[in-house]
Parts: C-alpha cells; structure tokens; sequence
C-alpha cells in the first residue's frame, strides 16, 4: 500500500439490525482501504453483506459501529 491517504477509509464498520435476541450483524469489525486509482470488486455469497457495504460506501445508508472516512474527513461529521 501507498503512504498516501486512502480515498476511503473503513474502520472496524459494523452494521446491526434489530435488538436484544433480535440483534443480527451485516457486517462486523469491516476494515478496509481504497487508494486513488484502484479498482476494487468486493465478492461473497448471498446474504454476505455486499449490499450494505456498498449502501454504507455510498453514503446510502450508516454503519452502526465504526468510523468511515472519505478523503481523510469522517462521513458522519
């Protein structure tokens, strides 16, 4: 990896739905990196969570748990 700052930037991203006995995870602990000019492909199976991760990426939807940089500046602030 560059030295450089991520273009996007995933730490520990969790995604949590419903509570209590109820309480299911999309996504756990995620962290990922993407440098300007990379091209990334973000693979699994069914129901892996690929779809929250990119509604999460895109700014569509929020992570629970977790810091989401974009150009070094936190998403959610």
């Amino acid at each position: 990896m560059s030295s450089e700052q991520a273009l996007i930037s995933l730490k520990s991203i969790s995604k949590v739905y419903g509570e209590g006995a109820a309480k299911t995870y999309a996504l756990k602990g995620i962290d990922l990196e993407i440098h300007d000019g990379e091209f990334v492909a973000i693979m699994g199976a069914s129901g892996s969570g690929k779809s929250t991760a990119m509604n999460i990426i895109g700014c569509l939807d929020s992570q629970s748990e977790g810091t989401y940089f974009f150009k070094g500046i936190d998403v959610r602030s």
